[in-house]
């Protein structure tokens, strides 16, 4: 199913929106002596681990291309 979703994806060139998004969630660092301040928490941002995936297949599908026709260098 995701096979045909990526597919479908990258032939007509679209990214949804949802797959771009990403939530903030902030917690509180542990043994803290006062959450009063900033420095008190730590912000971690969520992604959609299926917009990663086809970040992910769509990188090494370029990545592949790239090296076949030469334009990475030697290093």
């Amino acid at each position: 199913m995701l096979a045909k979703l990526f597919s479908s994806y990258i032939a007509i060139k679209y990214h949804l929106k949802p797959f771009k998004d990403s939530t903030i969630v902030v917690l509180q660092k542990p043994q803290k002596p006062s959450y009063t301040t900033a420095k008190a928490y730590q912000p971690i941002a969520l992604l959609n681990t299926i917009g990663k995936l086809l970040k992910r297949i769509v990188a090494s599908w370029l990545f592949k291309i790239a090296k076949e026709i030469g334009m990475l260098p030697a290093s």
